[in-house]
């Protein structure tokens, strides 16, 4: 009537409860040997069979290791050679904000010339000054370059 009673817990819920059973305690058998189940056995040969390990090869652990030693060069490799680019394409960026400024300075400057060029006094002072006249019609002669859109006049152009 013992084992009744030790079977079943106190605490039920409902009608539909189970009965528990409790762990198996030293303390209430003194003298007699604890059970052994199957799941017991089964898992003491693994324990057995696994406490026998095999002894790993000098090849093996070194082919490993070098393996190993090798993706840490090339990650580290790859971290180097990603850090020169973004170097450089700050460096293009730069550079390409130098060329913007000088092109804007060189708009201003040419700007500057070009308004400081007065056509009227360069007039006055060839044909005043220097006694240029404006050349008649009869005395324009065209040419027609076929090689380039530049002249080079090494002698006296023939007259018709």
């Amino acid at each position: 009537m013992a084992d009744n009673i030790r079977k079943f817990s106190q605490y039920t819920d409902g009608s539909a409860a189970r009965a528990l059973e409790i762990p198996y305690r030293d303390e209430d058998y003194p003298g007699r040997a604890r059970p052994r189940t199957p799941d017991v056995e089964r898992n003491t040969r693994k324990r057995h069979r696994y406490s026998k390990r095999k002894k790993v090869s000098f090849l093996s652990v070194t082919i490993t290791m070098a393996s190993i030693g090798i993706i840490l060069y090339m990650c580290i490799s790859y971290i180097m050679i990603y850090s020169n680019v973004i170097i450089t394409e700050k460096d293009i960026a730069a550079l390409e904000s130098q060329i913007a400024e000088m092109r804007a300075d060189n708009i201003e400057a040419y700007d500057n010339i070009d308004s400081s060029v007065d056509l009227r006094k360069i007039y006055k002072i060839a044909t005043k000054k220097l006694g240029m006249i404006h050349a008649e019609p009869d005395k324009q002669f065209s040419y027609e370059n076929k090689r380039g859109d530049r002249i080079i006049q090494y002698s006296d152009i023939p007259e018709k």
